[in-house]
């Protein structure tokens, strides 16, 4: 690429050991960052983790390391020892940035903590991220991926209205490791407006939270717990060796669309039929419908409808994936080249800059750096080195060679077919204080991007236009006698616009204008907005902005170091730039739903949509590494986001598997490869569940104790993992058994207290009165002029003990216009009384919305 990387010239000491750390460093490195990655001299615990070419465990071959730790360089270092301590304080004074995701009491027990650390650089960015955070009472408490889903709320909100369900992946790890490159990149600038570093505390299961924040509005808007809403079974229909997913698009024709489709006119709706006729022939569309599915492939569903703009999709798996004609034309799959593992398919960066792509470079071997880190960067002589070596402080590393470097360029595929945290007293200082972002978005991603910018300190303007308003606000009249659990106490009201909960969740922190941009003096005003702001955002179908004479070239026209973040759904450019995108196509499109449902049974849907969070939370990291580049350099840059790559940025293991051993992955439940007991069971009370993950064999014993059975531990069914797999039905039945008769919080609290990752599964109504999330602060109360005061969800970050406010609640339709237009443009009372008389503001929107 011809333009260097935003984070050349940082420094990162990379102490993670499991996914959210490796992930962080992971995403600085490939953005031009200096990564160690510092191993214990047996090796990080990933290098055990799978999968593993032909099945066969080897330290250097775990698709899992190889994947997170691309284009790091690697050490070994020994902390328990006193010379190994002393060593990384020397890295610490080195770095800019330490990721670690140890438990919080492990780095202060070294005397490492984050106080020891500061005095050896007091500029020193230190990340820490944890199932629970840095502080409240579940503090110390083991995590599991699974238990971050219970307690999260989400496991209570997604899914079946049956038993709970786990969905596919590490989701909350990944989330946990993108929220830490937020934070870690909002503290580099924090440090250049302060001169100080800081402690970024990150929490797994408050940054999962954030996710379903517009779910909890049936909590804070009426009182009343949310219910799990299905699966979308009915969405997911067989089609010819595969699934397709069938989605219509608001306001179409789709019946007609749809007889098109299959070639059968003769099927479309008749507005002449009888009740009896019609009837007839719904009956017979179901069953040519049925027929056609099967008789043509997924893919060619697909683009069937997507050419009638439904937006279709299909159940995707790795072949799917790694034959995608789109993925293919935007770079997105790399070849990675590791001297001991061979070569290895990896999704890349989701996202175009400049119209680039920036290539990964590969993990290092381990310890392969350890003279050039020590000697070089550290300046020890060989003798020390040596010395080190023999006492077992680093291990005996792997000699750097040309061939072996980690930094070396790969090419793209192209294919075919207690540490202590800031008082609350503490001022916050927001990182992007002084910042303003035009946004442009609609619906969820683009939104949930904005909400995250704006809880950094940004100015964000939320644009809309009385005539197509964000559809997020619902409709703009709403029957007296209907009742409904997006607005307060289910009253829609006059204007129930300005009463959505799902909007006034994800607007918060933001101010409001109206703005018509298909009339001149719209465009106009908006084309003055980009010369007094510093980034834009949009998730408009490809091709819009450009259409409206607001493409990125014109943007920098008016402020040559403007940003443009786009959001499109599969990206701005490919074959398929142009197809339709909603949140759960591309959440199984990603191969996210394939491996999402009940062990043996078809894929289903998660009930989160997640295609638009994580494409909202990965368009915030792009958007941080943007400004941060923009900080240092004065350059702005046009972001090419793909949400569909971004959601396959966070499901490598798919991938990785169907390569090392042509395996194809389907749905695990709530079950775990590796960990057996590992699922979700009935405690006593209604709907009321506690998940358990059993780790080792240690933990197995102990959970037998606990449970007063320790006979079970020795049964030949159980003694071992292996056995544990084999005889899982009989296994939770037993453990089944022994939860149904305690309630789940008193439960959780007992069994982490013997060490076992345990973890309540908390419906809405707990959720917000959670000892831990009330003691953190997390619900922040907000009110609003039409809406009332109701808790709102914070972000999973945060600088200090207090987190990232919510300084103010979403806006009403239009009503910041003339602040906006007149404090900011200059606009007199006159000229925006025009400006109302012609429809191009306003703060009532018209009857019949465009779409």
């Amino acid at each position: 690429m011809n333009q260097s990387r935003p984070l050349e010239g940082v420094r990162v000491v990379d102490l993670g050991r499991g996914i959210p750390g490796a992930f962080t460093g992971k995403l600085l490195g490939a953005l031009g960052a200096q990564v160690v990655k510092v191993e214990p001299p047996d090796g990080d615990p990933l290098r055990k983790q799978g999968p593993f070419p032909q099945d066969l465990p080897h330290s250097e071959r775990s698709g899992l390391f190889l994947y997170l730790n691309t284009g790091k360089q690697g050490v070994t270092l020994d902390l328990s020892s006193e010379s190994g301590r002393t060593l990384f304080l020397r890295l610490a004074a080195w770095a800019d940035i330490i990721v670690e995701d140890l438990a919080p009491k492990e780095l202060p027990s070294l005397g490492l903590g984050y106080d020891v650390l500061q005095q050896a650089n007091p500029r020193l960015i230190v990340t820490s991220i944890t199932p629970f955070g840095q502080s409240g009472p579940y503090r110390d408490y083991r995590g599991s991926e699974i238990g971050m889903h219970a307690i999260s709320g989400e496991m209570s909100v997604a899914g079946s209205s049956g038993h709970p369900l786990k969905k596919g992946g590490e989701m909350t790890h990944y989330f946990g490791g993108l929220n830490g490159f937020i934070g870690t990149m909002g503290a580099l600038l924090r440090r250049d407006q302060t001169g100080q570093g800081c402690h970024v505390d990150v929490s797994l299961a408050e940054g999962f939270t954030a996710i379903i924040g517009g779910m909890t509005r049936e909590q804070s808007y009426t009182g009343k717990p949310a219910a799990r809403g299905g699966r979308g079974e009915e969405r997911i229909r067989l089609a010819k060796d595969g699934y397709s997913l069938v989605f219509t698009r608001g306001g179409s024709d789709w019946a007609t669309d749809f007889a098109a489709i299959m070639g059968r006119p003769d099927l479309a709706p008749d507005t002449s039929a009888s009740a009896e006729e019609e009837a007839k022939r719904q009956e017979e569309f179901e069953a040519a419908f049925t027929a056609w599915l099967l008789s043509h492939t997924p893919e060619e569903v697909y683009h069937a409808g997507q050419e009638h703009r439904q937006p279709f999709g299909y159940i995707a798996t790795a072949p799917n994936i790694l034959a995608s004609p789109q993925l293919a034309h935007r770079g997105f799959l790399e070849r990675v080249h590791h001297p001991a593992a061979g070569t290895v398919i990896l999704p890349a960066l989701p996202f175009l800059l400049g119209g680039e792509r920036w290539l990964l470079g590969r993990a290092p071997l381990l310890g392969e750096h350890n003279e050039a880190v020590y000697g070089g960067l550290l300046g020890l002589s060989r003798q020390e080195i040596d010395g080190l070596r023999a006492e077992g402080v680093i291990g005996p590393g792997t000699p750097q060679t040309p061939s072996s470097r980690s930094s070396e360029r790969h090419t793209a595929v192209t294919m075919s077919k207690v540490s202590t945290m800031a008082t609350a007293a503490e001022t916050q200082h927001l990182p992007l204080e002084g910042i303003r972002v035009l946004d442009f978005s609609i619906i969820w991603a683009g939104p949930v991007c904005c909400r995250i910018l704006g809880d950094l300190g940004a100015e964000v303007i939320k644009v809309e236009s009385i005539n197509r308003m964000d559809p997020g606000r619902g409709p703009v009249v709403v029957p007296a006698n209907r009742r409904s659990t997006g607005y307060p106490d289910g009253v829609p009201g006059e204007r129930p616009y300005n009463r959505s909960g799902r909007t006034n969740e994800y607007a918060a922190n933001k101010l409001g204008l109206t703005l018509d941009l298909r009339q001149p003096e719209g465009l106009k005003a908006a084309r003055e907005l980009v010369r007094e702001s510093d980034l834009v955002v949009e998730n408009f179908s490809a091709g819009v902005m450009e259409r409206m004479g607001l493409g990125y070239e014109e943007l920098r026209r008016l402020r040559p170091d403007i940003i443009l973040l786009s959001m499109q759904g599969w990206g701005s450019t490919g074959p398929e730039a142009n197809y339709v995108a909603y949140g759960s196509v591309q959440e199984a499109m990603s191969g996210f739903s394939s491996i999402t449902g009940d062990p043996g049974g078809p894929p289903t849907l998660t009930g989160v949509h997640y295609g638009d969070p994580t494409g909202g939370t990965v368009g915030a990291a792009s958007a941080m590494m943007a400004l941060w580049r923009r900080h240092r350099t004065g350059r702005g840059m046009h972001i090419d986001l793909s949400q569909r790559e971004a959601a396959l940025m966070l499901l490598p293991e798919l991938l990785l598997e169907y390569q090392f051993n042509k395996r194809i992955l389907g749905p695990q439940g709530n079950r775990h490869p590796s960990m057996a007991p590992h699922g979700c069971y009935q405690c006593r009370g209604e709907d009321s569940w506690i998940v358990i993950a059993v780790e080792d064999e240690a933990h197995w014993r102990t959970l037998c104790q606990v449970m007063g059975h320790s006979e079970i531990a020795t049964d030949r069914r159980f003694s071992t993992l292996p056995a544990r797999l084999q005889h899982q039905d009989a296994l939770d039945e037993v453990v089944a058994g022994w939860t149904r008769d305690y309630e789940h919080y008193p439960l959780m609290h007992r069994l982490q207290q013997a060490g076992i990752a345990a973890h309540a599964l908390l419906n809405t109504a707990e959720l917000m009165k959670d000892p831990h999330y009330l003691a953190r602060g997390y619900f922040q109360s907000v009110t609003h002029p039409e809406a009332g005061t109701h808790p709102h969800v914070s972000q999973g970050l945060r600088f200090t003990a207090d987190p990232l406010p919510v300084r103010r609640s979403a806006p009403c339709l239009g009503e910041h216009n003339e602040l906006i237009l007149g404090d900011l443009l200059g606009l007199t009372a006159e000229a925006l009384r025009q400006l109302k008389d012609k429809g191009v503001i306003g703060t009532k929107p018209v009857a019949s919305q465009s779409r």
